[in-house]
């Protein structure tokens, strides 16, 4: 049996595959198989972690043109594992997190000449792109060689870099530092496509989308538990921000309490506090449920 205090994770994807996370072994199998199907779990070694796994910074996926799936893991302090196909040798890479926290891998669901992209998100909304290049090696009376490599770009981080920030971390310490993150936890991070002034959910139109329109239309829209943040994935910049839970607390005391008092709405708007719990794609834009 398992320990009671072996800590646990699972998750599905959109192909037809679960994984599940048992301390540092990543158990992987279909669970949309045929009826005849009888294929057992592939079992797979994380990477040494001093943090608990979240199957969130795990990714199963298929590419084009092969049957068999890839799997991507991220380690909490930013160590990246690479299958490119589960029964071959990993390969391993890093992110520098400076002390940040993995909270979430998504994949990017269009398919470019250049690889398959994934965005990587921390705890505190630092933001990294990470491009599997996945090529083909001929060997001769062999079968072929699938061979990765991954690079990683930044779009925004909230880690003190370069001498003045590690200057300002000795001199006023770490507190200081873990106050601003504090306000930047990152609650989701979506992908969305840019359209004509609207939020197109990435997904809708993956297959159709050629990899220039891509890099130029391509945004993340992170919710924290106050604000959204929009960035752009080509600039690496952040290109708006809202406080999003005032227009929310608004909102609930003109329903709840539908007084045309004003001295007594603006005291029940005082006095309601909101904060964002999750946020979906949906059609054109995005669903956030408040608490």
């Amino acid at each position: 049996g398992r320990n009671q205090n072996t800590l646990c994770s699972g998750s599905l994807s959109s192909c037809g595959y679960a994984w599940l996370i048992v301390g540092q072994s990543l158990y992987v199998w279909k669970y949309d198989a045929e009826d005849d199907y009888i294929g057992a779990p592939a079992v797979l070694n994380l990477p040494p972690s001093g943090l608990p796994y979240n199957a969130q910074t795990v990714c199963v996926y298929k590419r084009q043109g092969f049957s068999t799936l890839g799997i991507i893991a991220v380690t909490p302090e930013g160590v990246v594992r690479h299958w490119s196909m589960p029964d071959r040798q990993f390969s391993d890479s890093s992110v520098d997190l400076d002390r940040e926290v993995a909270l979430s891998l998504t994949r990017i669901n269009l398919q470019s000449s250049e690889g398959i992209c994934f965005l990587l998100a921390t705890t505190t909304c630092s933001l990294f792109l990470l491009n599997v290049n996945a090529s083909i090696a001929p060997t001769p009376g062999k079968r072929q060689r699938l061979s990765s490599e991954i690079t990683i770009k930044t779009i925004h981080t909230n880690a003190r870099s370069g001498i003045s920030g590690k200057l300002a971390s000795a001199i006023f310490g770490e507190g200081r530092q873990s106050g601003a993150k504090k306000k930047f936890r990152l609650v989701k991070a979506l992908v969305y496509e840019q359209s004509n002034g609207d939020l197109v959910n990435s997904r809708s139109n993956a297959s159709g989308s050629s990899n220039s329109i891509v890099a130029k239309n391509m945004h993340i829209l992170a919710a924290t538990e106050h604000h959204l943040h929009s960035y752009s994935i080509k600039d690496s910049a952040k290109i708006w921000s809202c406080e999003l839970t005032n227009i929310a607390s608004e909102h609930f005391a003109s329903n709840l309490w539908n007084s045309y008092d004003v001295e007594e709405y603006s005291q029940w708007h005082e006095e309601i506090k909101t904060w964002i719990l999750d946020a979906v794609n949906i059609r054109n834009g995005a669903l956030v449920l408040f608490a």
